[in-house]
């Protein structure tokens, strides 16, 4: 089973990148800058009513940066969306060999990805700020059970 699965269309997407883009004041999260999405936002979005109680938030990776193989910690699945397209890759794989192979998550605009957080993987950014729509649930939903629900 691949550790991620498209799951729906977004009707918000823009509205997402805009507010991206216009925020000023970033914190702090996992090694990554977030900022919190206002949930009137999320509201105009139907996708999200079906879904477990949870939080989203918009994380933003610099150029030129790589955020290094890991599992999430604090969160067994979660769901992610791309909203910036340059060029950057979202990696798979077992990471417990000097080589060893790998599944690319080529995310589709406007697109919910179902994300298996406890698989290692990676991000490679190149020339542009890459920005990522990303949801966290409050309660510890494993991966088989996101897809369950969604």
């Amino acid at each position: 089973m691949l550790p991620f699965k498209p799951l729906a269309h977004s009707s918000i997407t823009d509205q997402l990148l805009t507010l991206a883009k216009t925020q000023e004041h970033w914190a702090s999260y996992y090694n990554f800058e977030a900022m919190q999405v206002p949930l009137k936002l999320l509201e105009q979005d139907s996708f999200f009513k079906r879904l477990p109680s949870h939080k989203a938030g918009i994380l933003r990776l610099k150029p030129y940066t790589c955020y290094n193989w890991h599992t999430d910690t604090d969160r067994p699945a979660g769901i992610n969306m791309l909203l910036s397209f340059g060029k950057s890759h979202c990696l798979f794989g077992s990471n417990d060999a000097v080589s060893f192979p790998f599944v690319e998550l080529k995310y589709e605009p406007s697109t919910y990805y179902a994300f298996n957080t406890q698989v290692p993987h990676t991000v490679l950014n190149f020339e542009q700020t890459r920005y990522i729509f990303s949801i966290e649930f409050d309660s510890s939903i494993t991966y088989a059970q996101l897809l369950q629900t969604c």
